[in-house]
């Protein structure tokens, strides 16, 4: 089998997640890793991105993993690329995803690349992102308009920068791609 680590020639372009491209993981990390920017950590720039948040389908290195992980599993899912089993709908998550992705979308919004973690990612701009992917990744029709620039810079209603007060808004990528037992609501 093909290494998760190793990345393969840049196939260019985002993939569509199908049956064949998202059941083996193998394949898809492949695939995933064929992107550019995916080749590296989407927080610090590192190489060693052997870990992704499932939450925002990106990779990370070990360290900006434990900074996502820091955040709560409300905010940030992180999964390792390496050692934990993917289910297929948790790899639609990352297909559908992928640092480009959210690069650009924050950089529509004008968030700065190293801006706090707590601001970045309970930004109105940056919930707007993880329910699309979620809806994208468990097949669903999307409609919700996106926010202008000014609205999506405002922090989710209930969002704290010391970690208390986060808001259950503030959920995952939805229960089945988590694999999770309990509810994580938007």
């Amino acid at each position: 089998p093909v290494s998760k680590r190793k990345a393969s020639a840049n196939r260019g372009g985002k993939m569509e997640p199908s049956v064949e491209n998202v059941e083996n993981e193998d394949v898809t990390f492949t695939k995933l890793f064929g992107v550019e920017q995916n080749k590296r950590c989407f927080e610090c720039g590192s190489d060693d991105n052997v870990w992704a948040s499932l939450t925002w389908g990106i990779f990370l290195c070990i360290d900006c993993a434990g900074r996502h992980r820091l955040l709560g599993i409300q905010t940030s899912f992180v999964r390792s690329i390496q050692h934990d089993t993917w289910t297929p709908d948790q790899l639609k998550c990352m297909t559908y995803g992928g640092n480009k992705e959210l690069e650009e979308w924050f950089a529509k919004y004008n968030v700065p690349p190293n801006s706090p973690l707590d601001f970045k990612y309970n930004t109105e701009c940056a919930h707007y992102f993880k329910r699309r992917l979620r809806a994208l990744a468990n097949n669903m029709e999307w409609e919700e308009e996106e926010p202008s620039v000014e609205d999506g810079l405002k922090l989710k209603e209930s969002t704290s920068f010391n970690g208390v007060g986060m808001s259950a808004a503030a959920g995952g990528v939805g229960l089945a791609a988590l694999g999770a037992s309990h509810a994580i609501g938007e």
